[in-house]
């Protein structure tokens, strides 16, 4: 009597285990996987890439597996105002708008994107006849290590320069962000030499005020030199390795890697993951700073595993190999 009772409970638990499923959201915008031992069915809303003038793109649908093997896969594409209540994104706060064509960093050695910072300040020259509007943030960091903020806003139609100091990060600042605007005439950014500096200055002169100079940034003026030789080191160093790719670097713990092109098998890091890639800079640059990307695919991607040969990155739903550049 009793094995009669024991083997239908035996069969129940057994189609449990093989039919049940266990849910997943995936970081890939939004999409849930509901996972069992004989099929999978997948929920999608997956974030794609989208062009400059594009709004956000996501793939909707649904994809059945059984056995491992897709019967059914209904992913379209659909357009979306914002993301802001995307499952999948409470964990991303950089904003990624704000990637290599506007962001500026200035570290004690030196300074990346020199560039934006030159086309800006050309932008917003009183004797430009055909100014843009333009915006830039330059991040800097103190002796501490916290950082600051100065966003700089030119709004040609109106001819109005914004400065915005954000102090909020900064311990022993003032913890405050200061916005001051100043129209067409009454300022001047300046780009001087100070022995082996160059010092980016507003000057500021309005009718109601003195003449005051609020320093923007300073770096070294032979850095630019330094980095392209850099760059061309490491560019040397990685096309005779056909294993790495140069387009995908990482800093992290003051050590430089780049992702390998081999596959690994890879189940994560029991404890989790052990840092976060949040800092982005421009293609054409090497990454200076701890948790630093060239590769906007990178940004906000986790550390798993991490140490003098290799490191493991998790995104797009994949652990990653990257390898340490020896140079």
């Amino acid at each position: 009597m009793k094995k009669k009772i024991i083997i239908p409970i035996i069969i129940i638990v057994v189609l449990a285990i093989l039919l049940i499923p266990i849910p997943t959201k995936l970081r890939d915008g939004g999409s849930t996987e509901y996972r069992a031992l004989l099929y999978s069915v997948t929920k999608y809303h997956e974030l794609v890439p989208a062009s400059e003038n594009e709004e956000e793109q996501y793939l909707d649908g649904t994809s059945v597996k059984i056995l491992g093997m897709e019967v059914f896969n209904s992913k379209e594409k659909a357009t979306v105002e914002n993301n802001e209540n995307i499952v999948g994104n409470e964990n991303n706060t950089e904003t990624v708008g704000n990637t290599s064509n506007n962001k500026i960093v200035v570290t004690h050695d030196g300074i990346t994107n020199i560039s934006a910072l030159d086309n800006f300040i050309d932008n917003a020259d009183r004797y430009n006849e055909n100014p843009i509007s333009s915006e830039i943030e330059i991040v800097r960091y103190t002796v501490e290590g916290d950082e600051t903020l100065t966003t700089l806003k030119y709004d040609k139609d109106n001819s109005v320069l914004t400065l915005i100091e954000d102090y909020t990060k900064d311990k022993y600042g003032s913890q405050e962000i200061v916005t001051n605007t100043f129209s067409k005439g009454e300022f001047d950014l300046v780009k001087s030499v100070r022995d082996n500096y160059i010092d980016i200055d507003l000057i500021a002169n309005t009718e109601n005020e003195e003449e005051k100079e609020i320093r923007i940034c300073s770096y070294q003026k032979d850095f630019e030199k330094n980095k392209d030789q850099e760059r061309e080191k490491i560019s040397e160093t990685l096309s005779k390795n056909d294993e790495y790719d140069i387009n995908k670097l990482v800093k992290y713990n003051g050590t430089l890697y780049a992702k390998s092109n081999a596959i690994i098998d890879y189940a994560g890091n029991p404890d989790g993951p052990i840092g976060t890639i949040n800092k982005l800079i421009g293609e054409e640059y090497v990454p200076t700073l701890d948790g630093e990307t060239n590769s906007e695919e990178l940004l906000n991607a986790k550390v798993s595993e991490a140490n003098e040969e290799i490191m493991v990155l998790y995104y797009n739903n994949a652990y990653v190999l990257f390898q340490v550049v020896n140079l």
